[in-house]
């Protein structure tokens, strides 16, 4: 059954606006066809209302809702997880703007975009996301009391209050609720995190993608100094051994291998938060030695435990690295891994090397040639080098077109390793960062993805080989954006900075300094108060003691005291002075005092103002009107705007037959 809406335009428009901020970032992680039906549907709303039509029938609604599902499985291909399922409540969502015509349909509508907005948690905790949650929770809530009679003005302010008076309890509960052991944050699937880190396989061009995305990977606090000069900064995630060309994968897994440790050697310990990045291993600086709570060591990488797990939510671990750590000895296995040739061989590299291996029988000269003719040769280093065949790429790149990104450098150069005779294995990780004086912290974001090689030598062990650092910058790619020109132009820009401390680039990187440290002083100050945090504070507070039926006592105790506070606050005896009519009306009261005509306790403003103008004939018609539009304000169902009231007190009369009265 069709019908007109009764809902006022202002709160109506009030709570779209709500909905669409709630929506909105939800807009790359659910099916576009969901997102196009809910846009629709707010237009259509808002026509809807100005041209007076009648609302959806329920069997046009049924349809809408029908094809909506069926586009968000096809899209999706399933209708199982969390897009999908934000895809259809996204729909449901839209429906219900179609059919809001009642106070009913519109609390519902607020309830949905109240937790709309919550949805975003799903996808990304950073503080700008509990920040525009929070946001959207007190827009919508403005509109909820615009809705039921308030004034714009009125429904921010309380919404504010409202806001304000909950955050002592929000607080509260939080501090002393029992925890669980993971904290606060939650993840529901893997494939969330699918685009936002490094894979398990190498293919050209893979990291080319990573070199455009900002987003932070990992922070790096060092809690016993400063952290390691640039050119040192080597954060390894995972070792390739198996490879074919330029197409580089992890292969059998291998026996754990434990680095040697130099004692004269100091260490250096990291505290680092990992953002999830959908796989199971974590970073550590180059060289990684000791223990890390929850993970393995295995083969010169470190591997959740057990090592099938991926990592789905922010990781918080200590580790502890050794420059010149190595393993010693190169086991049977490892050393046969390191040694595979790629199938089929490349056979201009393949007979490079044999003339390189006559020159220089001993491995250190023959890497160091290698490494001198990737950097004399005219290589270029460039986001764009094309696609390389699959079976004759190695030898396309290396003698045709010479053109690449760090990954066709790093396998080559293994491969030709290899090819001598060198036990050579790929590494992924990460290399450089930058340093937030702000936080006193390293961030190191994806684009700072890169791989390079490890060789090994005897006496030495593992020997880290980065050929891209060969690479002239000179022979950068013009009007290209590679990882090279970037990092210049980062380490320009940190120069000039230094130089001008005044200009603007200066405030501007203080600024995202300062806001990526509440970031991370979130992370690591909220997001991950689990169970062990709780304990410490409590212990800290004296109440470390205080377990089960005593914490349900203790956190209601503290809960009371809370809301005695906030109720003592709101019956403060100055707050109804905040109110002009209020004002007004107690300096009326006032002036008929000075008058000898004082009020009452008992008293209404009926019976004061009849007595009052019967006192007082020369002004009884102001004292009628004036009492008259005081009783509307405060007595009527739906009170007018103060406006005429306090223009018509703002015109008092002096008042005969002065008196020391006083009005209560």
């Amino acid at each position: 059954m069709t019908t007109r809406a009764a809902i006022p335009g202002g709160p109506l428009a009030a709570v779209a606006i709500g909905v669409f901020c709630a929506a909105l970032p939800l807009a790359p992680h659910v099916p576009l066809f969901a997102f196009s039906l809910f846009l629709v549907a707010l237009v259509a709303r808002a026509w809807m209302h100005r041209m007076q039509t009648r609302l959806p029938s329920l069997a046009a609604k049924l349809i809408v809702l029908v094809l909506g599902v069926a586009g968000v499985g096809f899209a999706s291909g399933t209708l199982i997880g969390i897009e999908p399922g934000i895809g259809i409540l996204l729909i449901l969502v839209a429906l219900k703007l179609l059919e809001v015509r009642t106070a009913r349909d519109f609390q519902v509508l607020v309830l949905l975009g109240w937790f709309l907005g919550l949805c975003r948690l799903f996808f990304s905790q950073d503080l700008s996301s509990w920040i525009q949650a929070g946001a959207v929770g007190l827009f919508l809530t403005g509109a909820l009391l615009a809705f039921h009679g308030a004034n714009v003005r009125e429904a921010a302010r309380t919404a504010l209050v409202m806001g304000a008076q909950a955050a002592p309890l929000v607080a509260l509960l939080f501090v002393l609720f029992p925890r669980a052991y993971t904290g606060v944050r939650f993840s529901f699937t893997r494939g969330l995190f699918a685009d936002t880190g490094l894979a398990e396989r190498i293919d050209p061009g893979g990291f080319a993608g990573l070199a455009q995305n900002d987003a932070p990977a990992f922070r790096v606090e060092f809690p016993d100094g400063p952290p390691p000069a640039p050119e040192r900064r080597y954060f390894r995630a995972s070792v390739l051994w198996h490879g074919d060309g330029l197409v580089w994968t992890r292969g059998p897994m291998l026996r754990p291998a434990f680095p040697r440790e130099t004692p004269s050697a100091p260490g250096i310990r990291q505290r680092i938060v990992m953002q999830p990045h959908g796989a199971n291993w974590i970073f550590a600086l180059d060289w990684p030695v000791g223990k890390v709570r929850g993970a393995n060591f295995e083969a010169g990488e470190f591997f959740q435990t057990p090592a099938n797990r991926p990592v789905l939510q922010t990781m918080i671990y200590e580790v502890e690295s050794r420059m010149d750590a190595n393993l010693a000895p190169l086991p049977r296995s490892h050393r046969d891994a390191a040694l595979q040739l790629p199938k089929p061989r490349p056979t201009r590299a393949e007979a490079v090397v044999k003339q390189w291996r006559a020159k220089f029988p001993d491995d250190r000269a023959f890497v160091g040639h290698a490494l001198e003719w990737i950097g004399s040769e005219d290589f270029n280093y460039t986001l764009a080098p094309g696609e390389y065949d699959d079976v004759d790429g190695l030898d396309e790149f290396l003698f045709d077109r010479r053109a690449g990104y760090c990954e066709h450098y790093a396998a080559a150069f293994t491969t030709l390793m290899r090819l001598g005779g060198v036990p050579a294995r790929l590494v992924i990780g990460y290399f450089g960062g930058e340093f937030y004086e702000v936080g006193n912290y390293l961030l190191v974001r994806q684009s700072d993805a890169h791989c390079w090689c490890e060789v090994w030598i005897e006496g030495a062990g593992w020997t880290r080989i980065d050929p891209t650092n060969a690479i002239a910058a000179d022979r950068v790619a013009a009007g290209l954006r590679s990882l090279l020109d970037s990092r210049a132009a980062r380490d320009s820009a940190a120069q000039a900075e230094a130089a001008n401390p005044l200009g603007w680039r200066s405030p501007l990187r203080q600024a995202r300094m300062i806001w990526d440290n509440l970031n991370h002083q979130w992370d690591l100050r909220v997001l991950s108060y689990d169970e062990e945090e709780q304990r410490s504070l409590l212990a800290f507070l004296g109440l470390g003691a205080v377990r089960g039926a005593m914490a349900v006592g203790a956190i209601l105790f503290f809960v009371l005291i809370v809301i005695g506070l906030v109720a003592a606050l709101l019956r403060r005896p100055w707050r109804r002075a905040d109110d002009p009519v209020v004002r007004a009306w107690q300096r009326f009261c006032r002036a008929l005092a000075a008058a000898g005509i004082a009020r009452e306790r008992w008293e209404g403003p009926v019976e004061f103002g009849a007595r009052a103008a019967s006192a007082l004939p020369a002004h009884a018609d102001f004292i009628g009107r004036a009492t008259h539009l005081y009783i509307v304000q405060r007595y009527s169902p739906a009170p007018p705007p103060p406006r005429e009231f306090l223009h018509a007190l703002r015109l008092l009369p002096h008042f005969a037959r002065p008196s020391v009265a006083s009005c209560p």
